[in-house]
């Protein structure tokens, strides 16, 4: 069984070729127990299995099922193939939550035009599982996907890195997400990693590496960005657009007021929370001056039927939004 591992001194590997006692030939993710245990996640035909193995890896214990993911085994993301495999960590800290396992993955669960990243945890060794949590919400129906995670060894605190593209209108753009949890993964703070807009292509594949002097995210060949708590410098993901409303009344003439910071470029598109695939572009790439401004939306909603919407404003940092609802 050949195993190619990456990071450092993380006890996380890949392994391709398993072994007949995964049921067939795949390929599958593992982290390291304590003692000589190792756990491994594998995907087949959308299905997220687990498996557990006693004598660092030699023999495995029979597969489960974890969860019957809602959408196909990869999906394309500009013209990209996007994997959805499962992800591994687990907690050695001796903290309060020793042991716990993490697994992460994306599927299309929420649209088939919006990947998001999940969670889910065991506090029993695998044996169960919670309910997937939703990592990565935002009314825009962006794709989140090609999830890392890792446990820092010493903390406790959970790592899960991804790629991002709530912050564009174009599937070509994308930024690098850091979640960051200290309570066992049920609430995460976020940080956008690069400081510049990244473009999407095959060479963009987040990674989590430990080590001795920290927790590192790669998600480039040429970069290599360190984690610490202090502050970001990074501004990605700050927009300087303010909105003082966030929720207006459908009307067929509707003007939403906005704020400038500073000179920007505005795009603003329309969606619908219960329909990933539906998208109109308001503006895009429109020069506005520092200060006041509205958009009036009596030629969008011309054509376009009474309903719940909502409007999200983008600049050359981050996004906002708004909800129009019906009364």
């Amino acid at each position: 069984m050949a195993q190619v591992s990456f990071g450092i001194n993380t006890g996380v590997g890949i392994g391709f070729n398993a072994p007949e006692s995964f049921g067939q030939k795949t390929k599958y993710l593992y982290c390291s127990g304590p003692a000589q245990v190792k756990y491994a996640a594998f995907q087949i035909n959308a299905r997220l299995y687990f498996k557990r193995s006693e004598n660092n890896g030699l023999t495995w214990a029979d597969s489960t099922l974890v969860y019957a993911m809602p959408s196909a085994s990869s999906t394309m993301v500009y013209n990209r193939r996007v994997d959805t495999e499962p992800h591994l960590a687990c907690d050695l800290s001796g903290g309060t939550y020793h042991k716990r396992l993490y697994m992460v993955w994306s599927d299309l669960k929420n649209g088939k035009t919006n990947l998001d990243v999940f969670l889910m945890y065991s506090d029993d060794e695998g044996l169960h599982w919670t309910e997937p949590l939703l990592l990565t919400y935002h009314p825009n129906h962006k794709h989140q996907f090609c999830p890392d995670v890792l446990v820092d060894p010493k903390t406790g605190a959970v790592y899960v890195l991804y790629i991002d593209q709530q912050n564009f209108l174009s599937e070509n753009s994308c930024d690098v997400q850091l979640a960051t949890s200290k309570n066992g993964g049920l609430k995460f703070e976020l940080r956008v990693m690069n400081p510049a807009p990244l473009k999407l292509s095959g060479s963009l594949l987040p990674k989590l590496i430990l080590r001795a002097e920290g927790c590192y995210a790669n998600w480039e060949a040429k970069q290599l960005g360190k984690y610490t708590d202090s502050p970001s410098t990074s501004e990605r993901g700050k927009t300087g657009i303010s909105l003082e409303n966030k929720t207006f009344s459908y009307t067929k003439n509707l003007s939403i007021p906005f704020e400038l910071e500073q000179d920007s470029k505005v795009s603003v598109e329309l969606s619908k929370p219960l329909d990933a695939g539906f998208h109109k572009i308001l503006l895009k790439q429109k020069k506005f001056p520092k200060g006041k401004h509205e958009i009036n939306l009596t030629k969008a909603f011309k054509t376009l039927p009474e309903d719940n919407y909502i409007i999200t404003f983008y600049d050359e940092n981050g996004n906002t939004f708004a909800w129009i609802t019906q009364d």
